[in-house]
């Protein structure tokens, strides 16, 4: 499925190189921190962006579980110097 939307977000993104791996999200969960110790989300999630799920660069969010499929975009955790070019 990552990879179809790979294919596809390049008619919208021609310049956006991407592997499938580079975009999805592990299913472990980090619980070092968490009540919840269940070791595996109930989701599947994938970022696509210019550089990859960690970039900085805005770009598309997709998560799918049983009951429904979430789509989104923009950029998530900006960093400071990137705040102020926005100014």
């Amino acid at each position: 499925l990552v990879e179809e939307l790979v294919l596809r977000l390049h008619d919208l993104e021609p310049n956006w190189v991407l592997d499938a791996g580079q975009c999805i999200f592990r299913i472990n969960r980090d619980v070092r921190f968490s009540k919840d110790k269940r070791p595996y989300k109930e989701h599947v999630s994938a970022a696509f962006s210019k550089w990859g799920k960690k970039s900085a660069y805005p770009g598309y969010y997709f998560q799918l579980n049983h009951s429904k499929v979430m789509v989104g975009g923009g950029a998530y955790f900006l960093e400071k110097e990137h705040l102020e070019k926005v100014r």
